[in-house]
């Protein structure tokens, strides 16, 4: 092994002035340095013998005193970098460059896994998602033709409380070969179950401060309908409302196998439990319902040649992204959905969006609910069959409303409720259709 070699200036007497005067100070007493930062670049560095007046003394033609320069190598702390690359101290495993941490300053990139990247309460469900979340870890960097990273957090995932314990997501096989997600939101399990039904378009996400709110009080459980979020729909299905609530119905008997079910719904969702309700009225304990679609069937009888309003609203929805930022800033913009909370805006567009690639291969994001199929339920709406069953349904109901307005679902809310044999009528005046999004705490606290 090479000696270290002594410095020029200790053996020749002679010291480098433009070395000493552009490299820090060391103080041989405490052996601190200043504070000031050396280039990782700069030129390595020379130690001065000490601050006192006498040892920085020079003699004739820039001579320094040797008696006055205390001995080597016990006195002077010397740190000599060698030229050429630095040496690793001990074997270590091979490591790509670009996943190598930041440490000493240096400027490396710290890998992030996606599902710690996009926010710690999002975590996978199962050792499959890891094991995914691992194996595409670089996607964080932005690499593109792959599978974008943030789509793991699409496919089942738990909410925040996943940092306590793991929350469940359960696939349920519906009879005509659909796929039904259904997510636990809040609550614990000893805690009574309660099964929230999303509204047209949407999913079960944008429930979660609905389901927080409930969370000390209910065991809380969301489905995604077919053809929205993370559930699926046969191939060539023409919307049947009847299938929605069938759907809901093998929901509830799963997570409810012994009864004592709380729903809580919201436009359609609202619907699908009351169909849920009937079929299976033991199931049952409280149905809040936030403007349900059910209307008379003189009410409500649109021309199947002429699209609807709402209908033809959704057909022009735009259905792709660059980023979810972007989306975010393009509905918090307008309305209906400015009207939501920031955190179930993010939520909506979290959830229900995947990630694909635009016409130029470039990263994209685009509506799980298609434009086209939310139409078709907006057109079928109206026929649901729900208003002739509500004087058969006997489970107790609290039927909410925004708003009366001759546009929206609220106009036949109260009349929802007397044709109901045991419900209540609310209404808040301050709130649309969007009321529990824009006022979850309300709507909770009527369970």
């Amino acid at each position: 092994m090479r000696s270290p070699r002594r410095s020029s200036w200790a053996t020749t007497g002679r010291a480098n002035s433009s070395s000493r005067s552009s490299s820090p100070k060391r103080n041989t007493s405490t052996g601190s340095r200043p504070s000031s930062r050396r280039s990782p670049r700069s030129a390595p560095r020379t130690t001065s013998a000490s601050n006192s007046a006498t040892d920085r003394s020079l003699g004739p033609g820039g001579v320094a005193s040797l008696v006055d320069l205390p001995s080597w190598p016990h006195d002077i702390p010397r740190r000599r970098r060698r030229p050429g690359p630095r040496r690793l101290e001990r074997p270590q495993p091979p490591v790509d460059q670009a996943d190598r941490p930041a440490r000493g300053g240096s400027r490396g990139r710290r890998v992030l896994l996606p599902e710690l990247r996009f926010g710690a309460d999002r975590l996978p469900v199962d050792g499959r998602d890891l094991a995914r979340s691992q194996r595409d870890h670089h996607l964080v960097r932005g690499r593109r033709h792959r599978r974008p990273a943030r789509q793991l957090l699409l496919e089942p995932g738990a909410t925040a409380q996943a940092r306590a314990r793991r929350l469940t997501v359960l696939r349920i096989d519906s009879v005509d070969g659909a796929s039904i997600v259904v997510y636990e939101l809040a609550g614990e399990a000893s805690l009574p179950p309660l099964l929230i039904s999303h509204a047209t378009g949407f999913h079960a996400h944008c429930y979660r401060p609905v389901a927080r709110a409930l969370g000390e009080r209910f065991h809380v459980w969301a489905l995604d309908h077919r053809g929205h979020g993370a559930s699926t729909v046969p191939a060539e299905w023409s919307v049947d409302w009847k299938r929605f609530g069938v759907d809901t119905r093998l929901v509830a008997e799963r997570i409810a196998p012994d009864g004592g079910l709380v729903g809580v719904g919201h436009s359609m969702g609202g619907a699908t439990l009351l169909m849920a309700a009937h079929a299976d009225p033991d199931r049952f304990d409280h149905l809040v319902l936030f403007e349900p679609i059910s209307f008379p069937g003189n009410d409500y009888d649109p021309d199947p040649e002429e699209e609807l309003p709402i209908a033809q609203g959704a057909r022009r929805r735009r259905r792709r992204f660059p980023t979810r930022a972007a989306a975010i800033e393009n509905y918090a913009s307008k309305p209906p959905l400015a009207l939501m909370t920031p955190e179930v805006l993010t939520d909506y567009v979290e959830y229900g969006f995947a990630d694909t690639v635009d016409e130029h291969g470039d990263p994209a994001i685009e509506l799980r609910c298609t434009p086209e199929f939310e139409a078709a339920v907006f057109m079928t709406g109206g026929a649901n069959g729900v208003w002739e069953l509500l004087p058969e349904i006997d489970t107790p109901c609290t039927i909410v409303s925004g708003v009366v307005s001759d546009t929206e679902p609220s106009r036949v809310s109260e009349a929802i409720a007397h044709e109901l044999p045991d419900a209540r009528y609310v209404r808040f005046d301050d709130q649309t259709h969007f009321g529990p999004f824009s006022h979850p705490n309300e709507l909770a606290a009527l369970v």
